[in-house]
């Protein structure tokens, strides 16, 4: 799973954070052992801290500009952290801001605080609990992504958009399950009556998780909300539910034909993805390793960003024609992968889509086996062209 914290670090860089950013870098300043900018309204946002770990009071204020924001990464890897305060003052804790922070137990938000950012904790290994102040009301994806002992998220019951239902974060507001913490560890989890939408990694790593259980009110389900949940056997939705269902164990969105998540432990080693379906969903088939044949239908336009991710023992795949996009990291990992044909309609090819890491190397490789044919002249040829991946058109020469 550390191998989804890396990729969905990779992908936020990609797709954007939790505040518009402007184009022109702005001067790094440098007070103790924070480094910050100055923004337009002359308050301070801290882009860097290379201090200790223990013990850490962020200061309200660097060279007299109040501390209003800490930016994307900013406290990212900084695993001897342990007891974090934030000072009154702060707005917003943007994207990853702490993530990876492994040691860090507990971490005090202010009140002034409006706004946190995508997988803001992620990976905050020892954190059991984070109380979240009323005046928070924009949040990104699941900011608490893989914090393995995290049991307890408080809000209080005056909160406008928020609220906690038997230890689930939910935002009131739309309706909208946020996210389950992993430590709370349900076996059996069923979505309350009157959930309009599950987000995104909502339940991710949650490996204790076999069950699931979706009222018909629930009409969106995010980018696959269950990914990493390795013993998630059942997903269950009613034969009348309006928007969802789920031919062969697998959750479709019928509303845009979508398949959003494929359970880790079906052993099937090949699975034919029904006629129907336009798009196969960010993290689909995440670390589906008994797969080795998947087979997609005319019609599909849409493959998306980490959809085959780590799908190592993957080996057979044809590409229909009617493909147009292939998303950052869609087979990233499949190291089993020999043969892809890559229609000359495809427009469009995320980072990383045909590549792994050689952790000896500490680089980024095309997959070892893998031979692309695409169309001369095509923009898959000159992508892989670009990247060094082993590419024919398939012509006789």
């Amino acid at each position: 799973m550390k191998k989804l914290i890396a990729l969905i670090l990779a992908l936020a860089l990609t797709f954007g954070l939790l505040l518009p950013v402007s184009a022109e870098e702005p001067a790094v300043l440098i007070c103790d052992y924070f480094h910050y900018t100055v923004l337009a309204d002359g308050s301070a946002e801290i882009v860097n801290y290379v201090g200790g770990g223990g013990n850490l009071t962020v200061p309200a204020s660097l060279d007299g500009h109040p501390v209003t924001r800490i930016g994307p990464e900013a406290f990212a890897g900084c695993p001897t952290l342990v007891n974090v305060t934030l000072p009154e003052g702060l707005t917003i804790i943007d994207r990853h801001a702490f993530a990876y922070c492994t040691k860090m137990k507990s971490i005090t938000l202010p009140e002034s605080l409006t706004g946190i950012g995508h997988f803001a904790f992620m990976a905050c290994d020892h954190l059991a609990a984070v109380t979240i102040p009323d005046g928070v009301t924009a949040l990104g994806v699941n900011p608490f992504l893989e914090c393995g002992m995290l049991k307890e998220i408080t809000v209080s019951p005056d909160h406008p958009m928020l609220e906690v239902v038997d230890g689930v974060l939910f935002d009131r507001v739309e309706h909208a399950l946020i996210c389950c913490p992993i430590g709370l560890g349900p076996e059996e989890y069923t979505i309350p009556e009157g959930t309009a939408a599950v987000c995104g990694l909502a339940f991710s790593n949650c490996k204790k998780l076999r069950r699931v259980i979706f009222p018909n009110s629930v009409l969106a389900v995010d980018d696959n909300p269950f990914c990493g949940c390795s013993k998630l056997a059942d997903i269950i939705v009613s034969p009348d539910h309006p928007t969802l269902a789920t031919p062969e164990g697998v959750l479709v969105s019928q509303t845009d034909h979508r398949l959003v998540a494929y359970p880790m432990t079906k052993k099937d080693a090949a699975y034919s993805v029904p006629g129907d379906i336009a798009a196969i969903g960010p993290y689909a088939f995440q670390d589906c390793t008994a797969l080795t044949r998947i087979d997609l239908p005319e019609g599909l336009a849409d493959i998306a960003y980490n959809a085959f991710n780590g799908c190592r023992n993957l080996t057979e795949m044809e590409i229909p024609e009617t493909v147009t996009e292939i998303g950052a990291y869609a087979f990233y990992g499949c190291r089993g992968l020999t043969a892809l044909t890559l229609p000359a309609g495809v427009a469009d090819i995320g980072v990383r889509a045909f590549e792994y890491y050689d952790s000896t190397k500490r680089i980024y490789r095309p997959l070892p086996k893998l031979t692309v044919t695409a169309a001369p002249g095509s923009f898959a040829e000159a992508y892989c062209l670009a990247r060094e991946i082993p590419c024919g058109t398939g012509e006789e020469e």
